[in-house]
C-alpha cells in the first residue's frame, strides 16, 4: 500500500509520527523495522514529544472522524469495506 502511495505521489521529505508502533519501539534504538525501512529511502522520521497529541492535530482528529466505525465493526471484513467506502463518500 505505501508502496502505492509513494508511486503515485513520490516520497516525503519527512514523516510525523507519535511514539507507538508501527512507527517507534520501547528498544535501545526506538526503531521499528518500518521507520528503518523509511530511513533508508532518505524520509526523515519526526516524532511527537510523549503525551503531546495536539503536536499532530491533524492526525488525531483523523482518528476522532473515523471512531464511530472503530467502536462498532461490522460483521465481517466485506461489509467493513462497504462500510468505509460509505463513509469515504459521504
Amino acid at each position: 500500500m505505501l508502496e502505492r502511495l509513494f508511486e503515485e505521489h513520490g516520497l516525503p521529505d519527512r514523516l510525523r509520527s507519535d511514539n507507538g508502533p508501527p512507527f517507534a519501539s520501547a528498544g535501545v534504538t526506538g526503531l521499528t523495522p518500518l521507520a528503518m525501512r523509511f530511513i533508508k529511502l532518505g524520509i526523515t522520521l519526526e516524532r511527537i514529544a510523549p503525551g503531546k497529541p495536539q503536536q499532530n492535530g491533524r492526525h488525531e482528529r483523523f482518528h476522532l472522524t473515523m471512531l464511530p466505525l472503530a467502536e462498532a465493526p461490522e460483521a465481517d471484513r466485506m461489509a467493513q469495506g462497504k462500510a468505509f467506502e460509505a463513509f469515504q463518500h459521504a
